[in-house]
């Protein structure tokens, strides 16, 4: 029987059609499917990863000093989601391994055509290697071929100066579509201002190494953290490199309002650590608001609001930053995509715990803001005012539009105002609820459409929402004697101030519409009023 001298006689032993649904549906991106080889080196107990990113040659290497494999270990590798994803060597060091399902590896696959790996273990003068390619899963013409038939060449060699060597290095080449989509983003595109997406403020290895450093378990840039959480790496540190420079995990504001009391809080099996920090100013970039969930010290998902929402009566949330890490009790709930968990009471409980948390801290964050204005004698109260912004809910019927309350040009001195408490309907989102209530007859009247008045001008208010961010009139526009707000304008979500930049921005849009000032004036003040304003 003739054989190819380079085909290796290892397979992975998965069908073809899972091997596409799991590359493709597991990991949403391609930092998230690169943070899954990392973490392999992890668990093979490595102190240190290099990551080296060539975007001219279209290649990336991900170097471990990990206890590395060889034949019998690399044929394990292969072996995809299989039941049991035990190491076969003791983990002497005690660091607890992330990785269960078996799927990390594969995860990248969709990203590159071709995926080399070469391995080695201490005392060794075996080196194993191999070629995959990844495309050749992917290729519609080879639909109908089973898994095992796709070639993987590779093999051993034998090199003594590698004896003492420990090692796994995996070399990815040839960008697919989606991992230039990644690399080199449409910048036509809108993005949020502050977003780690927007290329205008971010590129691209930024970005890549803002995910990884959410996500890996990492060493914080600020050393109260370090001291604050339980580390599992005290045994044995870890540090990843990307282009040589060292990923850190960044923290985002400095004044600690709420922590874990003694070495750990308790909620039903979970055991948990937490701190909720502000600067009391928005967090940038967005994405680092709110609070990023830890199990096992790696990350999971996108940052939780816990069902809280960011605007009206709690518009401080963007505000707070933090760190929940799940010490125990939910590893066997984690979803294989590891972006959240499964159903559990205990879990339930949690959430239901931070979310009052981010309420109260929310509240007390708008509570200063109220006392330390209230010591500014110099502001100049609306005696009417118009309400938080927020969009109506769609009916049977159709999506009613969205109105204010009326709004006039009189102003009276300032004067004490009661507790919040005492304010909450003032403090109501305007036309908080357009749509019907249950309870309501489906044939109930909508109420009539509110009317605005400044300068002389008047208008009926309707609502919308569009991208804000690089629009010619990002915060309202005037048709014939419409007026049309955007519900998702940031100043608009406030639960003070929202009378006053809704009155300043239908002002400078009378002066621009009159030719009083240009549009380029126009467009150059709204910006200007939004950053300045950021923080209310």
């Amino acid at each position: 029987m003739n054989k190819d001298p380079n085909i290796w006689p290892k397979v992975i032993t998965v069908d073809k059609n899972i091997v596409k649904t799991l590359s493709e549906s597991t990991y949403e991106n391609f930092p998230n499917a690169l943070k899954e080889l990392i973490t392999n080196g992890y668990d093979a107990q490595a102190t240190q990863v290099n990551l080296s990113v060539n975007l001219k040659k279209k290649e990336i290497t991900v170097v471990d000093n990990g206890h590395g494999m060889n034949s019998a270990d690399y044929e394990f590798y292969l072996r995809i989601a299989g039941k049991k994803r035990e190491k076969q060597e003791s983990n002497q060091k005690q660091r607890k391994t992330i990785g269960k399902f078996g799927v990390g590896f594969l995860s990248i696959f969709p990203f590159f055509k071709t995926y080399q790996i070469e391995s080695t273990k201490r005392g060794s003068d075996q080196v194993m290697h191999a070629t995959i390619p990844c495309h050749a899963y992917f290729s519609d013409s080879n639909s109908q071929i089973h898994v095992g038939d796709i070639k993987i060449a590779g093999g051993n060699r034998t090199d003594k100066t590698q004896i003492q060597e420990h090692y796994t290095r995996i070399t990815l080449t040839g960008f697919t579509r989606i991992t230039e989509e990644f690399f080199f983003p449409d910048t036509t595109l809108k993005y949020k201002t502050y977003s780690i997406k927007n290329p205008r403020h971010y590129d691209t290895l930024e970005k890549l190494e803002w995910v990884l450093s959410e996500d890996l378990p990492l060493r914080y840039e600020d050393d109260r953290y370090n001291e604050l959480f339980f580390d599992y790496s005290k045994n044995l540190p870890f540090s990843v490199y990307i282009n040589e420079k060292e990923l850190l995990r960044k923290v985002y504001a400095n004044d600690i309002l709420d922590k874990h009391r003694g070495e750990f809080d308790q909620i039903g099996k979970i055991k948990y650590q937490y701190i909720i920090c502000t600067d009391r100013k928005p967090v940038h970039p967005v994405e680092a608001r709110l609070i990023k969930i830890r199990n096992l010290n790696v990350g999971v998902g996108e940052r939780e609001k816990f069902g809280n929402e960011t605007v009206g009566g709690h518009s401080r949330l963007q505000q707070l930053t933090g760190e929940l890490h799940i010490l125990e009790g939910l590893n066997e709930l984690i979803k294989v995509s590891r972006d959240g968990f499964s159903y559990s009471p205990d879990y339930e409980r949690l959430k239901d715990e931070f979310a009052r948390k981010l309420r109260k801290l929310s509240k007390q964050l708008e509570e200063e803001k109220d006392a330390e204005e209230r010591q500014d004698t110099s502001k100049i109260k609306f005696v009417k005012k118009l309400n938080p912004v927020k969009k109506a809910k769609p009916t049977k019927q159709e999506n009613i539009q969205q109105s204010t309350q009326v709004q006039k040009d009189v102003v009276t001195p300032p004067v004490e105002e009661a507790p919040i408490e005492a304010r909450k309907e003032t403090l109501s989102p305007i036309a908080p609820n357009l749509g019907f209530d249950k309870e309501e007859e489906e044939d109930e009247q909508q109420p009539p459409d509110k009317i605005f008045e400044i300068s002389g001008h008047k208008f009926v208010v309707k609502s919308d929402s569009w991208d804000y961010d690089g629009a010619s009139h990002p915060a309202c526009h005037i048709d014939g004697d419409t007026l049309i707000i955007n519900a998702d304008y940031p100043l608009f979500h406030g639960r003070k101030h929202t009378d006053v930049f809704i009155k300043l921005h239908v002002y400078l849009l009378i002066k621009k519409n009159d030719g009083l000032i240009t549009p380029s004036v126009y467009e150059q003040m709204a910006k200007d009023i939004l950053k300045i304003y950021e923080g209310y």
